[in-house]
């Protein structure tokens, strides 16, 4: 089960409703853990349940590395200071080789967002395909090579006003069940 807790970190991200922000991550997580697919394969054996709102920060560094472990998985926005322009975050740590915590983060600031295809403009990046897929990177799935796979959520780079991060493709999919098998 992933328990997780959520962090809204000043609340001020470009075009994002407070609401907006806190579903971008309740959505893109929900994705991740149940597998959801178009591909008619079933969803995957994970159950997943948000403890409530925190105000520790992911454990991810401004500059985009991973800082400390706190024992709570994080899902939440954050500035990043890096020269370029980061959508999302993840960092895991390890304990005698298993994932002991995970924490998400999105960009606040250098980013303009949105969670509907209908209010897509310019370079604007969905929220909750990122949110996604930066939960299928907690999840233990790795980013896929080759323009053959472009359609895949772990594919490494997506869009402005690309929306197909939202459902998994087979490759995720199959990678997910190996780990967690089917419901």
């Amino acid at each position: 089960m992933l328990k997780w807790w959520y962090y809204p970190g000043d609340g001020r991200v470009r075009r994002l409703s407070v609401a907006q922000q806190k579903r971008a991550f309740t959505r893109g997580v929900r994705i991740a853990v149940e597998g959801r697919n178009n591909c008619r394969l079933g969803r995957i054996a994970v159950r997943q349940v948000l403890l409530g709102h925190t105000w520790r920060a992911p454990g991810v560094i401004s500059s985009g590395a991973c800082g400390l472990a706190d024992g709570r998985n994080v899902r939440g926005w954050m500035r990043f200071t890096s020269g370029e322009t980061i959508l999302g975050l993840t960092c895991k740590w390890f304990r005698r080789g298993k994932v002991v915590e995970g924490d998400v983060a999105l960009n606040a600031g250098g980013v303009t967002w949105t969670t509907s295809s209908r209010r897509c403009r310019g370079n604007t990046y969905d929220a909750v395909g990122v949110a996604a897929h930066e939960n299928l990177h907690h999840m233990g799935l790795a980013h896929v090579d080759g323009s053959a796979h472009r359609n895949l959520t772990m594919f490494p780079a997506i869009g402005a006003c690309e929306f197909h991060w939202r459902t998994l493709g087979l490759g995720d999919f199959l990678g997910l069940k190996r780990y967690y098998g089917a419901r």
